[in-house]
């Protein structure tokens, strides 16, 4: 694997790992009352939803940068903010498709 990608892949590593641990539900741990549950979920899901549009941020920067089809970037970019995953995957494709391209013109 090229090591360019794997340096973009670790921040969106880190922000769904981050995300992962900040969704873990809270009341397995801490018994609360129903209005401290709903103020706690409220929360998360806002802390969710930054996540998402920092996640959808990033792709949009990466794909200008490595000059990637705009066709796909706001594809990805759209599909982040409802899955995060799925946008990073496009991107991934789309990078390595870009070098596999580069180096059979080269060879």
């Amino acid at each position: 694997m090229n090591s360019n990608l794997l340096e973009y892949l670790k921040k969106y590593i880190w922000f769904f790992i981050i995300g992962g641990i900040l969704s873990l539900p809270f009341n397995w741990f801490f018994k609360l009352d129903m209005d401290k549950f709903f103020e706690i979920n409220a929360t998360i899901g806002y802390l969710q939803i930054g996540i998402k549009i920092i996640i959808a941020i990033l792709l949009y920067f990466d794909f200008s940068k490595e000059n990637l089809s705009n066709k796909y970037k706001y594809f990805a970019v759209f599909s982040s903010l409802f899955y995060g995953l799925f946008g990073v995957v496009i991107f991934s494709l789309l990078f390595l498709e870009k070098n596999l391209n580069n180096k059979r013109n080269v060879a």
